[in-house]
């Protein structure tokens, strides 16, 4: 009896917290597919982004039935912010350089060790001036 107990109050605790929900590369290559065919069906509002409405309504319900799962609007938000954030590291290794190409078949960005090497070098730097800028910022507030 204590040990369900125990177990009811961890799962309560996890909704509190927020539990990490899992997109698998079906769930996000159909979420990608949908939001095209929203974008092409002219579903964006004038600022060019989807309502809470269109994606809970048009986006997450199909999604949720066709993959049987039970993704929620924050759960999509989330998934945004990380595709957002993919794409813009993407699209900066082809603006990096002419160096770096891609590879349609095997889906990979392709570039010379050399082309790497300067181009890790280099965000490795500005990795760094940004953390020594953040930790002036933070001493001096």
């Amino acid at each position: 009896m204590g040990e369900s107990h125990q177990e009811t109050q961890d799962s309560s605790q996890e909704r509190e917290k927020g539990s990490y929900i899992q997109w698998s590369p079906e769930e996000n290559k159909t979420l990608i597919n949908l939001l095209l065919d929203a974008v092409a069906s002219g579903l964006r509002d004038s600022n060019g982004t989807f309502s809470k409405f269109t994606v809970e309504r048009r986006i997450i319900s199909t999604l949720n039935r066709m993959h049987g799962c039970n993704k929620t609007y924050q759960h999509y938000s989330n998934r945004m912010k990380i595709l957002k954030t993919k794409y813009l590291n993407a699209a900066e290794l082809l603006l990096f350089s002419s160096g770096f190409g891609w590879d349609s078949t095997t889906k990979r960005f392709t570039a010379s060790k050399e082309v790497w090497d300067e181009y890790l070098k280099v965000k490795f730097e500005v990795l760094l001036y940004k953390r020594y800028f953040y930790e002036i910022q933070v001493c001096y507030k």
